[in-house]
């Protein structure tokens, strides 16, 4: 019984850590170059605020995929 609250208290943490990180290290490719960068959120950002992508006719022109920082 020990051994499954210890689990279900560290899965609870990992879930709260990564709700409240304060860091996102986001991908960027434009034209097929890729960039990465990791940018500081401001008060009530997510990383997905800064997830997206550009079509112009069909092509993919860019695109920004962000995941948490979390230590």
């Amino acid at each position: 019984m020990k051994k499954i609250f210890i689990a279900v208290v560290a899965v609870a943490m990992t879930i709260g850590l990564s709700s409240c990180a304060k860091e996102c290290k986001c991908k960027y490719e434009v034209l097929g170059v890729s960039t990465e960068k990791t940018i500081e959120l401001g008060d009530g950002q997510k990383c997905s605020d800064l997830e997206g992508g550009l079509d112009i006719g069909g092509s993919k022109i860019m695109d920004a995929k962000c995941t948490p920082v979390l230590f």
